[in-house]
């Protein structure tokens, strides 16, 4: 039956989606055992076909066309949700909203309204440049808030075209009406009947309908690498008809009815989930979480903020007040000393306004008392100012008091670091760049600082630590010498086949076991190139595996195995294979005569044999196809012998080496038959057999020669080990999530190093070095990392062959003593407790009340610490007990069979995690356990590359989704797309974001020692003269240009190794360091010396015979050796008195600060007491060039345009350059002694 478009639809959208939630979800039946809910939902339906018919499908011809409008507007339209990318102007406005830009903008604006009322406008600004201060203050902000907006964008631009282009590559085939027509996966609906081959990733939720041997690849979803079959049938473990969107057909052909489309479907659900937004749900059906209104929920913490961000929001705060009380403090004490010195004392003296050309009256420290100032009487023609010089005046006081409330405000603009959001936002920009190029696609700007603060990594398994390819790591092949078996193993980049090859094997064994190989797998199992979009083939990639995951892994050894010039498809295809009889039980160009299935556990293939026989090619599991070998063949000799007892024990052991090492094993076997054998599907009738199993078992099958035992796994990525290690240096614990099983996780955790020695439990008596007895007992008593073990080896002079045979001893020595007096060296059971469990017991051990996605209730108390746990529950779901959840999580390193809520419930418990506040508890778990907790918040980084990834990684502090094998969702989710695949690309994320955090540092460190002497000269300055020595503009100049180029040298600073060797910097910690504090006030302290020394004696210090000296009138030359009785006839006019005519005496001050602040930009290179602030400055080119542009900058700014901006017109002498440079050269000396008095104050302390 088909339906038109006018016919009302039998079944709804929540009944649909209840037998979809139901797919996963056990009971427990009558006979007492677990069943599959989703059995019995489709039971109650009617079964399949009548499901079809409340669907209106045919299950040949599928939907009418005319009925898709209805479905969508009944069940929905086949697109994920996505939220509105922000606008250019809203991400603008996000990036006003840092604190730091809100001062700046506050200040700008007071500034440009006091400088447009002419009463309080600075009265050495003229009307024409009294906008510039606000003005450059305005083109700082727009220029950073631009850097941080248009990032963002090209960014988010970018990715929403890749995705763009994702949506239109993908058409399937869907029956309309009996006819097949190619649609885009947006344009399927509920009820069409989707064609599917190999490759094809299923586009929605549905039901199996018909097909041929098809599996379906769910490791996206389950994070599970074994392909799942698809059939009508139910079976518990392998077998379900539950199609389900975003995973991949590996295997066969089939069709299948869709029920659930967008936002509806699994992948759906998880993309809303991840996004914040909501789906609507309808009476009757099973929310996880819903309100009220019947929507599910999620919940969002405020954690979006980066650490970093935080602490330059509490420092603008800190500097705020600053700011305000040295402002308050400056004006009131230059209020209060102007009031004493004029009102009180008298002490005023004449001083010429070069811009209104008029005297004006001025207080000062240096003038004689009761107005007799020799200024005085030379500016007024007779005695009459006497009468009133100390009382108010209408004309020059108001504009004092004027002054002194603008002082106050120029002392706040000082104090702010104008150049900081310039200098975070250029270090974020320039490492994105960098880290782009080293495959790490940046999507969100802060998280590249976050990562430099990561304290946890979880990651999933596949395809993150491992290659997501399955690969022949281990072969056992019969010799013909006495120990009768060879074990080859892949090491590094050298495969097994050419361990094998070059072990002397024979060349006929290894003709034998690659052309078993080829014969012996499907057609649909095959190894293609990946191509480039010009449709070259990409030789930096390895090959594709399509189809069957294990059969593509044979196919790898195959391929090794070959001659140069032959491949397993030239053997496929090869006539000596092929039988001339189409079709027939025998040759490679029929189909299989024994094909694999679940219950037979192994593949037979047989085709003709070069001798005019036929030969039977058997792979299978390794127990099923052992136990019916009789013969092995030898891969020294290729000759055939009786399998005898000590075979079948190399066989066996080496089973259970490749087990314990995450292999699955499978036996690779042959057997010969004479030209005139026929009996195909003879019944084995032999030892052992079991008529009455409805399984056939062929007699062909028995009686096998055994070629090979193959261990076949999902290997680790070559440099996951090392990176490990590196992550263990750099204080980041990585845990392992994944769906697969327990024991393949452990043993892949064991060998990347997330699972280390320390981590188990060791049995004395089996250790066989007693040269390391002393370190043995460390590690098995106190459970000290064998890392910081080995290290200490290395230090006492022990080789690294020496270190790694401790670990093997170590590993040997694995074991744990059973409560019945025995002993097991099994490395699942010799594992310490909690530090790997499976997804459903840790949700057990930390669940309040129902786990939803479980469908059972958790184990744990309703007390948490004292105190009764609430209602409040997770994101996913979950009311967690937060003292349990302690209990576990320090130790936990594994979690295998692993759920999207597990993850979710993990990373998200991690973050909240107090435990590091509790003292009693921390110190117990070292000196106990072993285990050190990090003394501040988690921050935690999420890998993965499925859909179900997706929760963890938008809910983690940054999240890593995989370029290559990631999927959609995982790549909106997350806040890093590592475009090559590679765990190692997160060493790199972390050293970027260390070095980020370590350039804003460096920027800080340097920026503050600018503005505590700028603002410490601002309040000497209006104390003793009632203004700054620098003017408003040379200090704009200093913090928007010269700070702003600082910034961007700073930045450019190259990440370097030591960075990995540090502990990660705690979301609590003070972003200005002790020794951080040690540098800026110690060069603080040098600088105001300095400056302050210029300021009373520069003007004799400077001075020389040269055209463009600047010299003082001989009134003032009177007054100024009045004030200093020792000083020479040749001094510079001293710019205590110039008013707002520029002297050169205060540029020369003006010029020795910049250049101090110049030369201790090189010292702030360096963080931690370093001598050598030139270390690794080659390599950071831009670092030199700009601070060459500085210095060139800054000399034309003085010698050419000195008179617009401040300076002295005529430049400054060849000689006071020289003492400029002069002083910045002693900074860097004086940085020295700093350094040694740090540390000696930290010895000290220590």
């Amino acid at each position: 039956m088909i339906l038109n478009g006018s016919s009302k639809l039998d079944i709804s959208r929540s009944m649909l989606n209840n037998i979809l939630n139901l797919r996963n979800s056990d009971e427990t039946g009558e006979d007492g055992k677990k069943h599959r809910k989703s059995i019995q939902a489709m039971i109650d339906v009617g079964g399949l076909s009548n499901l079809l018919l409340k669907l209106g499908t045919d299950e040949k011809k599928g939907i009418d066309p005319n009925s898709v409008t209805v479905r969508q507007e009944e069940y929905g339209v086949n697109e994920l949700e996505d939220v509105t990318p922000p606008t250019y102007l809203e991400l603008i406005w996000e990036a006003l909203k840092d604190p730091i830009m809100l001062m700046l903008l506050a200040s700008a604006v007071i500034q440009f309204l006091l400088a447009c009322i002419p009463a309080t406008r600075d009265p050495c600004h003229a009307d024409q440049i009294a906008w510039q201060e606000p003005f450059v203050i305005l083109l700082s902000v727009f220029i950073v808030s631009n850097v941080a907006a248009g990032t963002d964008y090209t960014k988010g631009k970018e990715l929403r075209r890749m995705k763009e282009e994702r949506k239109h590559m993908n058409k399937l085939p869907v029956y309309r009406n009996g006819e097949i027509v190619a649609l885009e996966t947006k344009d399927i609906v509920v009820g069409d009947l989707v064609s599917l081959t190999v490759g094809d990733i299923i586009p929605c939720d549905g039901h199996f309908v018909e097909g041929n041997d098809v599996e379906v690849d769910e490791s996206p979803l389950t994070g599970e690498p074994i392909a799942i079959k698809k059939t009508l049938e139910y079976d518990e473990n392998s077998k379900n008809p539950w199609m389900i969107g975003g995973t991949k057909m590996v295997k066969g052909n089939c069709s299948f009815v869709v029920m659930a489309v967008g936002p509806h479907s699994t992948v759906g659900k998880i993309n809303m989930q991840v996004l914040g937004l909501t789906v609507e749900t309808d009476e009757g059906e099973d929310a996880v979480k819903s309100d009220d209104k019947g929507v599910v929920t999620t919940s969002d913490d405020d954690d979006s903020e980066s650490p970093l961000t935080k602490k330059l929001e509490k420092m603008a705060f800190d500097i705020t007040k600053f700011g305000f009380a040295a402002a308050i403090f400056g004006a009131c004490i230059a209020a209060i000393i102007w009031a004493i010195l004029k009102f009180g004392m008298g002490k005023i003296i004449a001083v010429e306004d070069s811009h209104s050309h008029t005297v004006k009256q001025s207080s000062s420290f240096f003038s004689k008392e009761d107005c007799e100032d020799i200024t005085l009487e030379q500016n007024y023609d007779d005695d009459s100012y006497k009468d009133t010089c100390d009382q108010f005046s209408g004309n020059d006081d108001p504009a004092k008091i004027v002054q002194l409330f603008v002082t106050a405000v120029t002392i706040l603009v000082v104090a702010i670091p104008e150049g900081l959001p310039l200098a975070v936002t250029l270090a974020l920009a320039v490492s994105q760049a960098s880290m782009a190029k080293l495959n790490n696609m940046v999507k969100v700007l802060e998280s590249c600082e976050t990562m430099g603060s990561a304290t946890t990594i979880c990651s999933d398994k596949t395809g993150t630590l491992t290659q997501n390819r399955m690969t022949v790591t281990n072969l056992y092949v019969g010799v013909s010498s006495d120990k009768c078996g060879e074990h080859h193993a892949r090491e590094g980049p050298v495969s097994v086949g050419q361990q094998l090859t070059s072990s002397g094997a024979d060349g006929g064994f290894v003709q034998t076991m690659r052309d078993s190989i080829a014969i012996n797998s499907s057609d649909t199992s095959n190894l293609m190139p990946h191509k480039n979009k010009d449709g070259s083939i990409d030789t930096s990639r390895a090959y594709e595996q399509v189809g069957n995951k294990t059969e593509c892994g044979f196919l790898g050894l195959c391929s090794d195995l070959c001659d140069a010039g032959t491949t397993y498809e030239d053997i496929r295809k090869s006539p000596t294979f092929a039988s001339p009889v189409q079709p027939g039980p025998v040759g490679r160009n029929n189909a299989c005569k024994f094909p694999f299935s679940s219950e037979r556990k192994r593949m037979s293939w047989i085709t003709p044999s070069q001798d005019g026989g036929f030969r039977l090619h058997c792979k299978g599991a390794s127990e099923v196809v052992l136990a019916r070998c009789t013969n092995v063949l030898t891969s020294d000799a290729n000759e055939v012998v009786p399998l005898t007892d000590q075979h079948l024990k190399g066989v066996n052991d080496h089973i259970q080496q490749f087990a314990n090492e995450a292999n699955r094993t499978l036996v690779m076997a042959i057997r010969d038959f004479p030209p005139d054998f026929a009996d195909w599907e003879g019944i084995y009738e032999g030892d052992g057999a079991d008529l009455s199993s409805t399984t056939v078992d062929y007699e062909v099958e028995h009686g096998l020669t055994f070629v090979g035992l193959i261990g076949i796994e999902d290997p680790l990525r070559d440099d996951v080990p090392d990176s490990i290690r590196l992550c263990f240096n750099a204080g980041v614990d990585v845990r392992m999530v994944t769906g697969d099983n327990l024991r393949t996780a452990i043993a892949i955790a064991s060998r990347c190093g997330i699972l280390r020695e320390e981590h188990f439990h060791h049995l004395p008596e089996l250790r066989k070095e007693a040269k390391f007895a002393s370190y043995a007992k460390r590690l098995d008593e106190n459970f000290e990392s064998i890392f910081t073990l080995q290290a200490e080896m290395r230090a006492a002079g022990m080789t690294d062959e020496e270190t790694e045979l401790f670990a093997a001893d170590s590993k040997g020595a694995r074991g744990r003593n059973l409560p019945s007096g025995e002993y097991t060296s099994d490395p699942v059971k010799a594992l310490r407790d909690n530090f790997a469990m499976e997804g459903s017991d840790f949700m057990k051990k930390v669940a309040v009340g129902p786990i939803p996605h479980m469908g059972v209730d958790g184990e744990a108390s309703q007390s948490s610490y004292g105190k009764t746990i609430g209602a409040e529950r997770n994101q996913a779901g979950i009311v967690v007990n937060p003292e349990e959840f302690d209990a576990i999580w320090p130790s936990l390193r594994v979690m295998a069979r692993c759920q999207p809520d597990d993850k979710l419930t993990l990373v998200q418990g991690l973050m909240e995690s107090e435990l590091y506040t509790m003292v009693d508890k921390v110190k117990a778990l070292k000196e106990d356990e072993g285990i050190t907790i990090y003394p501040d918040a988690q921050v935690v980084a999420v890998t993965g590359d499925g859909t179900n990834d997706a929760p963890a990684l938008k809910r983690a502090n940054v999240g890593f989704a995989m370029g290559i094998t990631g999927t959609q969702v995982a790549q909106d989710a997350c806040d890093i797309i590592l475009m090559d695949d590679n765990f190692s690309s997160i060493i790199t994320a972390i050293k970027y974001g260390r070095n980020v955090y370590e350039s804003v540092q460096k920027f800080i460190q340097f920026q503050l020692t600018v503005n505590i002497v700028a603002v410490s000269l601002a309040i000497i300055g209006a104390i003793m003269f009632q203004s700054s020595p620098l003017g408003a503009v040379q200090m704009l100049w200093v913090n928007l240009i010269m700070d702003s180029l600082a910034s961007l040298a700073l930045a450019t600073e190259p990440p370097h190794d030591a960075l990995l060797n540090r502990p990660p910097t705690g979301r609590n910690d003070s972003i200005i360091t002790k020794q951080m504090w040690f540098n800026m006030i110690g060069q603080s302290i040098y600088q105001l010396a300095a400056t302050l020394l210029i300021l009373f004696y520069g003007h004799v210090m400077f001075y020389t015979d040269a055209d463009n000296i600047d010299t003082p009138s001989d009134t003032m030359l009177v007054k100024q050796q009045e004030i200093f009785s020792d000083s020479p006839d040749d001094q510079l006019r001293l710019g205590w008195f110039t008013g707002c005519e520029p002297s050169q005496h205060y540029s020369v001050l003006f010029n020795a600060f910049v250049m101090m602040t110049l030369f201790n930009q090189f010292a702030s290179r360096k963080l931690y007491g370093e001598v050598n602030f030139f270390d690794g400055i080659l390599g950071n080119k831009p670092f030199i060039v700009l601070s060459v542009i500085e210095f060139v900058l800054q000399f034309f700014f003085v010698q050419f345009i000195g008179s617009v901006v401040g300076c002295y017109p005529k430049g400054l002498t060849g000689s006071q350059w020289g003492y400029s440079l002069l002083f910045g050269f002693v900074g860097w000396l004086w940085q020295l002694v700093i350094n040694y008095v740090f540390s000696h104050v930290k010895a000290a302390e220590k």
